[in-house]
């Protein structure tokens, strides 16, 4: 009979994924890991295999965490306003973190990660960013918040590509103010997009 587990695993869980969205999975040894969750090396090949499976875990985690910043942006109510607060509050985690951009990001960018289901991961995540932000738009040119026509997919792709851009501004110095300006102009220009 296995014997029962003798740590929280979502807490584990959530200390190795700062880890890995701070370094990458190429920066990031099992000594890094041990460390930042305080457990022996065979605890963490026990419950998640290794590295490997710990990164996929991690990346999973990620994306819940995701999801909990996302809820406003799910009432049918959201708009304009949800979509520049989800946008301000996932840079705030990051701040906060220390991890300077979108995890699914730095590993879509990370030559090391060959690993086919941490691609699919990411890519499948990012499309469902895509796809919120593309219903608020909609929802938000119902509520008569941008002109009565234009591209919804277009313009998500646009506010996805911004969000992950104001992590680089952030990164290279901007203050919250110039951050939050620039996201302003951002959300204005949809209303002149074709």
């Amino acid at each position: 009979m296995a014997r029962p587990r003798e740590f929280d695993e979502e807490q584990a869980l959530d200390k190795a994924m700062v880890v890995f969205w701070r370094r990458g999975f190429a920066g990031t040894s099992i000594a890094d890991l041990v460390e930042a969750t305080g457990l022996q090396r065979q605890s963490l090949y026990n419950a998640f295999g290794d590295k490997q499976g710990l990164f996929n875990a991690a990346l999973a985690r990620y994306r819940e965490h995701g999801s909990a910043y996302a809820a406003p942006l799910l009432s049918p109510d959201a708009g304009l306003a949800e979509i520049r607060e989800f946008m301000l509050a996932t840079l705030r985690e990051q701040r906060r973190l220390d991890c300077g951009a979108c995890m699914l990001v730095k590993t879509a960018f990370d030559p090391s990660v060959q690993d086919q289901q941490v691609k699919a991961i990411v890519h499948e995540s990012a499309s469902i960013w895509r796809e919120q932000f593309a219903r608020v738009l909609a929802q938000a040119r119902r509520r008569g918040e941008l002109p009565p026509k234009g591209d919804d997919i277009t313009l998500a792709n646009y506010l996805f590509t911004i969000h992950n851009g104001l992590s680089a501004l952030e990164r290279t110095g901007a203050s919250e103010e110039e951050i939050a300006a620039a996201l302003d102009h951002a959300l204005a220009s949809l209303h002149l997009a074709p």
